[in-house]
């Protein structure tokens, strides 16, 4: 079974709650390391969609 792919927005709340777990006070070295790891997972994600949004963009304004 195939999985959905995540929106950009989705997956810029995910890095949203990474961020906010590291700014609190209950940082355990272990599982800041996965989340790191993870936050590094969504950003490259990020990054993607918005490098396919731009050839989208950049596709239509030669059209225009």
């Amino acid at each position: 079974m195939a999985t959905k792919e995540k929106t950009y927005t989705q997956l810029k709340d995910e890095l949203d709650e990474l961020l906010d777990w590291f700014e609190s006070s209950d940082v355990d070295v272990d599982e800041a390391l996965k989340k790191y790891e993870d936050a590094g997972m969504l950003i490259a994600e990020l990054e993607k969609k918005l490098s396919e949004a731009e050839l989208v963009v950049k596709k239509l304004a030669k059209k225009a």
